[in-house]
């Protein structure tokens, strides 16, 4: 039996598929997926998964897990810059950062960042990844996923924390740093001091676990597996933060 969807459907079985993984902590396999979309058969599948190849990152098993280009854009973050918003200019989401990793935002409604994902602008960068359809809870955590982190979804360690005399430039103005302050080597796994470091190996410290949780990664999970997500989340990431 032929599967009734031809070529101009790809696209839609690609959103059923994107639909189907949302919310997926585990991939699945492609015997599961054809399974929960009984029209869509294996041939198909391959077809679809082979041309959104940036969307479905296949394991050898083969099992399936969404992925995803979207990130916030970094200009509209920014409080002394404005994004124009005009695509291919800008790719990223026009919202508050904090609001879409944990809900976590102290200025709610009055939030200047946005809190509406529902935007045209929003909307067609949403629609261009197959994700038209997307919740905002389904959002929140596919964003907050650590393969799905970028350089600014990422909770940043504290650059000047890490220099020579532990140093803040934050805290020495008296304001409150937005990184955690933590030894950079210890959470990429190189610190070559262990408990006699210098520098905190407190991930969920009072201040660090606060940053941690506006960021959407969830604090009640053991140390060892924090350290394992902020690992995951900042790998391949060419960031002056982190290097």
């Amino acid at each position: 039996m032929h599967s009734k969807f031809q070529n101009d459907d790809i696209e839609v079985v690609a959103r059923r598929i994107s639909k189907l993984l949302i919310g997926q902590k585990t991939p699945i396999s492609v015997d599961h997926i054809c399974q929960k979309l009984k029209d869509v058969e294996s041939d198909m599948l391959k077809k679809v998964i082979d041309k959104y190849q940036n969307h479905f990152h296949v394991f050898q098993q083969p099992v399936v897990k969404l992925m995803t280009k979207i990130d916030i854009c970094k200009i509209h973050c920014s409080k002394n810059r404005t994004c124009p918003g005009t695509e291919p200019l800008c790719t990223g989401l026009h919202i508050c950062k904090y609001y879409i990793l944990s809900s976590k935002c102290h200025f709610d409604k009055h939030c200047t960042f946005g809190h509406d994902v529902r935007t045209d602008h929003n909307m067609k960068i949403l629609q261009e990844n197959l994700l038209a359809d997307i919740t905002v809870d389904e959002l929140k955590f596919l964003l907050s996923s650590a393969d799905n982190r970028t350089s600014l979804t990422v909770p940043r360690i504290c650059k000047f924390y890490n220099v020579e005399n532990d140093k803040c430039r934050h805290s020495e103005r008296g304001s409150l740093c937005p990184d955690i302050h933590i030894c950079k080597h210890f959470v990429l796994g190189t610190c070559k001091f262990g408990k006699d470091c210098l520098r905190s190996h407190g991930v969920l410290e009072k201040r660090n676990g606060e940053i941690l949780s506006k960021h959407g990664i969830d604090v009640n999970k053991t140390e060892t597996e924090i350290v394992k997500d902020l690992r995951k989340g900042i790998s391949g990431i060419a960031s002056r933060y982190y290097l």
